[in-house]
């Protein structure tokens, strides 16, 4: 391990620092949150980082071969598989820190150290081992390293069962009395601070602060002291009177009046153009029969009026409403049809149970909740008849061949693949581990929210852009909270719009599509829809007993999709996917968006769909507490 050395002033307002957390506590995910949260309040750029296994695509798929007990690992081998994860960490690290973002980790590199050596006694040498933990960090050391120690026998089990410890049960305790004396080392010879554990989680972050503080020039301990205040309370204060005291050369914040031309607030209507709807032709529409993946495929995303009959009905000629691909032939041809009718035959019997369970309890499950519980039972091959406007509809590849079958194309040589899905295929093989978050924040914009305050003031004002963006830079924190919360105030949906979130979605099909219907979205992209990335068996399908029948689905689904994607390929074996499997997808929307959805959820009787947008929301809170704060205000 390097020894840690302050980092000069000047570095840390260029760059973010990166503080570590180490050691055992019982409280230490509890710890590393509220520290996160102070910096959060305190307006700081931070970002908190998930477990070195879990950084990137590459460390996942370690991580797994990591637990996976079929995987034999020497403790040489699981130090050197470990260091690859820690690289991979290091460099999200680098790569943030540079933009000035601040990192918090629990347990990197020290951990490490201290599991390979002390721990596992994956080598004696300790310079080798040194050497391959600081290869593996990029000699990148953390600004500070913080090292809690607790007696192994006051550790709980909850804390034992998080640190996943790489040795059978029987050999735990003797494990963790090695890496805890290895911490303990380590700090003494290299100066790391130790915060002795207790019961008392307020006093041991207070020993957290008085270390963090100094470092990132925050002394005053208020947020420790004093109860923050609420993004509401801040909303609601007025904007304090400004003194004659003196000020840098600069020109005082404007006071944000509404201009006239602006004089409408958000709750007055619109009113009507020259032209009304009303005196606007209707536009024409043309019925159409098509598969739920091809409608959810089509761009732009058009406003349909679906006209459904019940999924457990056949239709006049006796059958289900599927699409059956041309493309498939023969056998497999037959196996679809004979899937496809035992997937809705499964249908009609769990919606029966459902319904006679909900008539006996009817006070348990909304009506939204049956529906959302029943449609992840259909594949994405059911068909929906929609009136669709007229227009021209961008088809992608995988769904042209319907596309062409229902009328929508009129070219019939498919659009061709460039050759960047063929390397792409040689330098990422297939994986399909979950990250073990269902949402992840990955971009937003801007990284300081008090930065809108310059988009807030700009149209109140006659300077230019540049002149204003030199003025506002010199206010204090202060002045800039008051002239964003009065911003949102006045104008918060003009506000709003200037801040974009992009999010990594793993979840069900479902939930993503009930999710784009309730917003606009500035951008959306999905991966192939596959079956690999796991289901939820609503508790209502549980309660009914019928769980059994609903899971018979998935094996289902999962059995036809891998014999369409060995004769076929993964784009056609999409239609074998059930509306309860969970896709991966990537969309980005603004916080007034966001908002909208939050409005939205009140509204809708979809547990999960209400899970998601909170988690959504709970990620906005970490780096914009302000705007997220105004998204649950009336």
């Amino acid at each position: 391990m390097e020894q840690q050395t302050p980092v000069p002033d000047a570095t840390i307002a260029n760059r973010g620092v990166y503080i570590a957390l180490e050691g055992l506590a019982n409280n230490h995910a509890e710890l590393l949150k509220r520290l996160h949260a102070e910096l959060v309040a305190a307006n700081l750029p931070v970002k908190l980082l998930p477990p070195a296994n879990q950084s990137d695509l590459t460390s996942q798929t370690l991580g797994v071969i990591l637990e996976d007990n079929r995987y034999p690992k020497t403790p040489r081998v699981r130090s050197l598989l470990d260091s690859t994860t820690l690289a991979s960490q290091f460099e999200a690290i680098r790569a943030t820190t540079a933009t000035g973002t601040h990192c918090l980790s629990s347990r990197g590199s020290l951990t490490h150290l201290v599991t390979g050596y002390y721990g596992l006694g994956a080598t004696d040498d300790y310079a080798a081992m040194s050497t391959l933990v600081n290869f593996a960090a990029g000699k990148q050391s953390p600004t500070l390293t913080l090292v809690f120690d607790t007696p192994v026998d006051e550790l709980t089990t909850q804390t034992i069962q998080s640190l996943a410890l790489p040795v059978p049960a029987d050999q735990q305790s003797s494990f963790l009395e090695r890496i805890r004396a290895g911490y303990l080392w380590e700090a003494n010879q290299h100066n790391f601070p130790v915060i002795f554990a207790t019961s008392d989680t307020n006093a041991m972050f207070a020993q957290v602060w008085d270390h963090v503080a100094p470092l990132l020039k925050l002394t005053d301990k208020a947020a420790l002291d004093n109860k923050p205040s609420s993004v509401a309370e801040v909303l609601a204060a007025r904007p304090p009177q400004k003194t004659g005291a003196a000020e840098p050369p600069v020109a005082p914040p404007p006071t944000l009046s509404t201009p006239k031309s602006e004089a409408k607030t958000e709750a007055q209507p619109v009113q009507p153009s020259a032209q009304t709807s009303a005196d606007q032709p209707p536009v024409p529409t043309s019925s159409k029969t098509v598969s739920s993946l091809l409608l959810t495929s089509l761009q732009p995303q058009p406003v349909t009026t679906v006209t459904d009959a019940p999924f457990d009905q056949k239709d006049a000629e006796g059958h289900y409403r599927y699409h059956i691909p041309a493309e498939l032939k023969g056998k497999v041809r037959s196996q679809y049809i004979r899937t496809m009718n035992q997937l809705f035959e499964n249908y009609r019997t769990v919606k029966t149970a459902v319904q006679q369970y909900t008539e006996k309890s009817p006070n348990n499950y909304s009506g939204g909740e049956i529906e959302a519980s029943l449609q992840q039972l259909l594949p994405l091959a059911a068909t929906y008849t929609v009136n669709l406007p007229a227009g021209t509809f961008t088809v992608p590849q995988d769904t042209y061949a319907e596309a062409v079958a229902t009328g929508l194309a009129q070219q019939q040589t498919p659009p061709k693949d460039t050759g960047l899905q063929t390397l792409i295929d040689e330098l990422l093989p297939p994986n399909y581990t979950p990250t073990g978050q269902a949402v992840q924040l990955v971009r937003y914009s801007p990284r300081n929210e008090l930065d809108l305050t310059l988009d807030v003031v700009y149209p109140r004002t006659d300077l230019s852009f540049e002149t204003l963006e030199n003025t506002i830079s010199f206010w204090s924190y202060e002045q800039k909270v008051n002239a964003l919360a009065t911003g949102l105030q006045t104008a918060r949906a003009e506000t709003l719009a200037n801040a974009y979130y992009s999010f990594d979605l793993t979840t069900s099909f479902a939930s993503v599509q009930a999710l784009r219907s309730l917003s606009t979205l500035a951008a959306s992209t999905h991966q192939t829809y596959t079956p690999r990335l796991g289901y939820d068996v609503p508790k209502l399908v549980e309660d009914a007993g019928v769980a059994d029948t609903y899971e018979q689905c998935f094996d289902l689904s999962l059995e036809l999709h891998s014999a369409i994607y060995a004769a076929k390929g993964a784009a056609l074996a999409q239609y074998a996917v059930l509306h309860g499997h969970n896709v991966r997808e990537k969309l980005t929307l603004s916080a007034d968006s966001m908002l909208g959805l939050l409005a939205a959820t009140t509204r809708q009787n979809n547990p999960a769909l209400q899970h998601l947008i909170r988690q959504m929301h709970e990620q906005i809170t970490e780096v914009h507490p302000l705007l997220a704060g105004t998204m649950t205000t009336a």
